[in-house]
């Protein structure tokens, strides 16, 4: 038996979470996309729509490669309107 879930009320983890995600992050960095990462949300920043979707479709794609699941009725496209709580 293998967790494929890592539980957000365990005290560690946040902090294994954030380790996965900044690990994410430098990956889509290295293929040349700003990545903005906090927990399990991706924000990429382009200076166009083209780009941004291109990296929209690396990502997925990295992710799923990565084992990670994807929760698609959350993912939004590019837009010019961003509203962030952090």
């Amino acid at each position: 038996m293998v967790d494929t879930r890592l539980t957000m009320g365990a005290s560690k983890s946040t902090s294994v979470f954030h380790q996965l995600s900044q690990a994410v992050k430098e990956l889509m960095g290295r293929k040349g996309y700003q990545v903005v990462a906090y927990l399990d949300d991706y924000t990429i920043v382009a200076d166009d729509y083209v780009t941004c979707l291109q990296g929209q479709h690396i990502l997925i794609r990295l992710l799923r490669e990565l084992g990670f699941s994807t929760a698609y009725n959350k993912v939004e496209g590019p837009t010019q309107n961003w509203f962030s709580l952090v």
